[in-house]
């Protein structure tokens, strides 16, 4: 799959609100999680890396995510959430990164019903655990 950033001017500032703060570029609202803990994926070569991490945020459009990690603004990176099947890798671009944080935008919305769960829970007969193991359902580069 191929992800490109968006065009962006160089020297662009974000639009200041009537405050005179620069405004939420956001498109969604984002979502302290319940289920926290998510692998971040890149590849190196043909090899799939993937690091634990924690989940600060989500939202349809993006993450944010603690992990320590080389990964670089621009990047095409993984992301899976553990406990929560069936197990899927979510592609996304990284948007920013300041020492563990990384902030990442989805290649494609992420699934409402997904979301749901992620944010607040789901039944523990449902639960399954996810690992960087599962490569089964290791994503393609």
């Amino acid at each position: 799959m191929e992800f490109s950033p968006p065009a962006v001017q160089p020297g662009h500032t974000p639009q200041e609100s009537g405050s005179g703060e620069p405004r939420d570029r956001r498109k969604e609202p984002r979502y302290v999680p319940v289920m926290e803990s998510a692998y971040l994926g890149w590849w190196e070569g043909e090899t799939l890396r993937a690091e634990l991490g924690v989940l600060w945020n989500i939202s349809a459009g993006g993450a944010a995510m603690d992990v320590a990690v080389e990964v670089e603004t621009g990047d095409t990176v993984w992301l899976c959430i553990v406990d929560l099947t069936p197990v899927r890798w979510v592609a996304a671009r990284v948007v920013g990164r300041e020492e563990r944080m990384v902030r990442m935008q989805f290649a494609e919305p992420f699934a409402c019903e997904r979301l749901e769960r992620v944010v607040w829970g789901l039944p523990e007969e449902e639960a399954g655990v996810a690992s960087a193991a599962s490569l089964w359902a290791t994503p393609t580069p």
